[in-house]
């Protein structure tokens, strides 16, 4: 678990991640057939995150079962070979995380950065939905290969912005969408929906 270096420091002087840590830690002594982890990866850096997702693809593989709660979406679609999303006590979806995708993660999406005149996105022809809010424009349903042709239409359309930013759908995507609040439709990152990931491999 990467803390050899602190073996000698008790652990409430352990900084959170590290204790976080040495709690997955002391649920491996055991050699265990079914792990249940409680938000494993909270208050650990980059690094440290992903090492335990290593570990446990690692301890899957061995076919240990792993039963994983978390907020990062990112997390419940690299390690779970089944999700299932929770809204308000209610359990809205439950299946592979890319066919989760597939059936409700809807299209790739444009993100576009900047301050926009409306009047001059809406003179933009192309033949996509895009969407204006809060400083962003999201063009949907557009393929890698389109987005020069998106380019040239703001160019045409004298509409200038700071950053492009493509996006595939993915379980953040899925979540919103099953509780309502949207596909990220106005473009918007948002963070805190709590899934539960697990499954045996």
């Amino acid at each position: 678990m990467g803390l050899a270096g602190a073996a000698d420091t008790h652990y409430e002087k352990l900084s959170g991640g590290q204790q976080r840590r040495t709690c997955v830690a002391t649920a491996l002594i055991n050699d265990p057939d079914l792990l249940v982890l409680d938000e494993p990866t909270t208050g650990i850096d980059p690094a440290g995150r992903q090492a335990l997702w290593d570990l446990l693809e690692g301890l899957a593989d061995r076919g240990v079962t792993i039963l994983v709660t978390t907020h990062y979406m990112e997390e419940a679609q690299r390690l779970a070979d089944r999700v299932g999303l929770l809204a308000d006590g209610r359990l809205v979806a439950l299946d592979a995380p890319e066919v989760l995708v597939a059936d409700h993660g809807g299209d790739s999406q444009l993100l576009v950065e900047g301050e926009f005149d409306e009047a001059a996105v809406g003179t933009i022809d192309y033949p996509a939905q895009m969407t204006l809010r809060n400083g962003r424009l999201v063009v949907h349903g557009v393929r890698p290969e389109s987005i020069g042709r998106v380019v040239d239409e703001l160019d045409a359309a004298g509409v200038g912005y700071d950053s492009l930013t493509w996006k595939q759908p993915d379980l953040e995507d899925v979540y919103l969408e099953l509780t309502g609040t949207g596909v990220g439709r106005a473009g918007e990152p948002r963070e805190g929906v709590p899934a539960t990931a697990g499954g045996s491999r």
